[in-house]
C-alpha cells in the first residue's frame, strides 16, 4: 500500500512539473495599451542630404565606412553613430549589414560634436 501511495504521489508530482513547464500556472500579464510616441518635429530641409548612400564591401563595418566617408576622426560617439544609422535605415541593424547591399550612412559636420 505504501508503494502504491509513493508511486501515485510521484506520478502526480511529475504531472505538476510537466504542466508547469508546458502551460504554466501564473497568469499572463495584460498587454498594456501601446501609447503612440509623439511625432518628432519636421527637420528643416537643406540643399544637401544628411546622408550618403553606399554599397557595403567585404570586411567593412558601419564604423569603418563612416570613417572612410569622413576621412578623419568622427565628432560623435560610436553609440550615436549606430543610433543615427538605424534611424536612417529603420529596417536594418548596424551589426547586421550585408555585403553587396546599399545603405544610407549619416554625414556629420565638425560642429556636431556639441550634440
Amino acid at each position: 500500500m505504501k508503494r502504491l501511495f509513493i508511486l501515485c504521489l510521484s506520478l502526480f508530482i511529475c504531472y505538476i512539473v510537466y504542466y508547469d513547464i508546458q502551460k504554466g500556472t501564473l497568469p499572463r500579464p495584460a498587454q498594456p495599451n501601446q501609447i503612440e510616441e509623439p511625432s518628432k518635429p519636421a527637420m528643416a530641409q537643406t540643399d544637401a542630404p544628411d546622408f550618403v548612400e553606399r554599397k557595403v564591401r567585404a570586411g567593412e563595418t558601419v564604423l569603418s565606412i563612416l570613417e572612410d566617408i569622413h576621412q578623419s576622426s568622427l565628432p560623435i560617439s560610436i553609440e550615436e553613430m549606430i543610433q543615427d544609422f538605424e534611424e536612417i535605415n529603420p529596417e536594418e541593424k548596424a551589426e547586421n549589414i550585408v555585403i553587396g547591399e546599399s545603405y544610407k550612412f549619416p554625414l556629420y559636420k565638425e560642429d556636431e560634436s556639441q550634440r
